[in-house]
């Protein structure tokens, strides 16, 4: 039979006799499976099932099949009435003859299929090729495919081509249907990087020139597809004008250091690599002109720790003062230990006294001034948890205050305004905020909304979908969701990227930190003092002063020569900066307030706000203690 593949849809197939023989046509069209009116909805043909046109899938069948359907109805309809109308008159016999030679009729070539399938079962070997499982899976699956190319035509082709018109001057006639399909191509495999690409044919007198045009068309033909960002590829040359539109690289599964180590040697400071978004590009954030802070937002598992890691090797590459505020004490952290200008805290209490600090700092910057004094970020993670406990914190404590002290104090916590501060002023003055919990709610911004926008930059990953509604609903379409650890969500205003961060060993991030720019001070040195200088090893070993028991733990009381240095701090400042030689608040709160420690009494503060100490006085009690603890050692050898 004469096939329609190099016939144009919509048309009729050629009649067998002379057209004014009408009747004997439309028995050949019933005879061999073509439509009894003749016209053309696909291009079947007797031997071969459509590929493309109506929808209909009794249309879509070969014309051999059809041409059975309509032949066996035309068989056992007048054989189902002549054995009714023989049962009736009495001839059982002769109707349970008939009915038994079709059942065997039709047990033919069920069992010529059901008996290989019982064979092959069994392991045995058919001695004739035949049709393996995965040919017939594969045969359904082309079978699927053709049976939506309508509905694949509604929701992909004429999305595109409606939204595309407008901006490309397309006539409207060209939006049917029949005419969309002409211009506007959209293979099945679009959303694959190694996928067939969306070809846009181009109207001649689109010139192309004007980017700001081409990047709407491509914009617009990436939301009707639902894709977040398709990769254009424009055929300007010759008649033949078109637009490709190409699913853009997946980033590789898995990025270690050194792949990108390069990239982050060479980033600035206020430009960190955020990961990979394909095998060969990099990502890196901006910090001036999109956002001062970055939110993470990130369920268990999704690699927040190993970002944070990433973060703070580059900036303490940088030079800058690192603060970072870990209650979980994640391990991922350690590595920065005992390193110039990284302050780790992890309880409660000092989480709540950093905050307050940092408020200040940022105050006094505003009063006096940078003055010298490093850039600092801080790394704030698990905060969903952290502001609650902060919340409970402050509840008790200010619950224990007399009705006096309640006056002098706020209600609400004074840490979480001070980190309300470093995210609406920090900026300007060198303070940068990365904010890591599981959901960006209310809760973790002291319940204010606004300054969740100070967060332009968000990544999320392994988020619920309302975490992605509440933080990035203004983005449609939005890439999908992967449970590949370290794969991230990179949102930007309006602009979005799937990225893999990398992943950096301990001994390799801590290599990289320190092997840049050195912190230039402490990170909470104030313009009007001047830190006292973290003691050497060659204090080591020095002699006991007169009357020391040789104790560590009983130093003498400082004589009255020791001058007032005028520069006071409070504990957890000293163990701060004393941190590389053992001292930690636990040891100075327990020499504070044991009067035969030696320590210096306190000269100003009160016990609500922290008291504090001359760092002179205090310096030398450190070189004292280090002292006796050498000569014990000496001692014992």
């Amino acid at each position: 039979m004469r096939s329609m593949e190099h016939q144009e849809l919509g048309g009729t197939y050629p009649s067998v006799f002379p057209y004014g023989m009408r009747k004997l046509n439309f028995c050949v069209r019933f005879a061999i499976g073509r439509p009894l009116d003749n016209k053309a909805r696909t291009d079947a043909s007797f031997w071969h099932a459509a590929t493309k046109g109506y929808p209909s899938r009794w249309l879509r069948l070969p014309g051999y099949a059809r041409a059975g359907v309509r032949l066996g109805l035309l068989y056992l309809l007048p054989l189902l009435l002549v054995l009714w109308v023989a049962w009736a008159g009495g001839a059982h016999g002769w109707v349970l003859r008939v009915v038994a030679w079709h059942l065997l009729a039709l047990s033919l070539p069920a069992a010529a299929v059901a008996v290989p399938k019982i064979i092959l079962s069994r392991g045995l070997v058919l001695p004739w090729p035949i049709k393996l499982e995965e040919e017939r899976r594969f045969s359904l699956e082309a079978r699927r495919v053709v049976t939506g190319r309508g509905e694949w035509e509604r929701r992909k082709v004429l999305p595109v081509a409606n939204v595309l018109a407008p901006l490309l001057q397309i006539e409207r006639r060209r939006l049917r249907p029949g005419e969309a399909r002409k211009w506007v191509t959209v293979p099945r495999s679009y959303l694959s990087p190694k996928g067939k690409p969306v070809v846009i044919e181009l109207p001649p007198y689109f010139s192309g020139v004007d980017e700001k045009a081409n990047a709407r068309v491509v914009k617009a033909a990436s939301h009707a597809l639902g894709a977040s960002a398709l990769e254009p590829t424009w055929q300007l040359a010759g008649e033949n004008r078109a637009l490709l539109l190409s699913a853009p690289e997946l980033p590789p599964s898995e990025v270690t250091f050194s792949m990108v180590r390069e990239y982050m040697e060479n980033a600035e400071e206020y430009r960190p690599v955020l990961g990979m978004v394909s095998p060969e590009k990099v990502m890196n954030a901006e910090m001036i002109e999109d956002s001062p802070h970055i939110l993470i937002g990130g369920g268990p598992g999704s690699g927040k720790s190993a970002l944070l890691k990433a973060f703070a090797a580059h900036f303490a590459h940088q030079g800058w003062g690192i603060v970072v505020l870990d209650w979980k004490r994640t391990k991922q952290f350690e590595w920065m230990r005992g390193m110039r200008g990284v302050t780790i805290v992890n309880d409660i209490e000092g989480i709540h006294d950093m905050g307050v600090r940092i408020g200040e700092e940022v105050e006094s910057r505003m009063a006096q001034g940078m003055g010298g004094r490093a850039k600092l970020v801080i790394i704030r993670d698990e905060w969903n948890v952290t502001a609650t406990m902060l919340y409970d914190y402050w509840d008790r404590y200010y619950g224990m205050l007399s009705p006096e002290e309640k006056r002098e104090n706020p209600k609400k916590s004074p840490a979480l305004r001070g980190f309300a501060i470093l995210d609406f002023a920090g900026r300007e003055y060198g303070m940068h905020d990365i904010l890591a919990a599981q959901r960006g709610s209310n809760r973790i911004f002291n319940g204010n909304t606004d300054m969740r926008e100070c967060f332009n930059i968000r990544m999320l990953a392994r988020y619920s979908e309302q975490t992605k509604r509440m933080l990035v609903g203004n983005i449609k379409p939005f890439p999908r969701k992967s449970n590949t650890p370290g794969r991230w969500t990179v949102v930007s205003g309006e602009d979005v990227a799937v990225v893999q961060v990398p992943w950096l060993e301990p001994a390799e991030a801590r290599a990289f930190a320190e092997s840049g720019v050195e912190c230039p001070t402490s990170p909470f040195a104030r313009a009007h003092r001047v830190n006292p200088a973290v003691p050497q090893d060659d204090t080591q070993g020095k002699e006991l002063p007169p009357g020391s028991t040789g104790s560590s733990e009983s130093l003498p009381i400082l004589e009255g020569d020791v001058v007032h240095s005028g520069i006071d701090l409070k504990l957890s400042d000293f163990a701060e900066l004393y941190e590389s030689m053992g001292i930690t608040k636990r040891i100075l709160q327990k020499a504070a307030g044991d009067p035969a420690s030696g320590f210096p009494s306190a000269v100003g503060g009160d016990q609500f706000k922290g008291y504090t100490y001359d760092s002179t006085a205090v310096k030398e009690w450190v070189l004292r203690r280090q002292a006796a603890k050498q000569a014990e050692r000496e001692a014992r050898k």
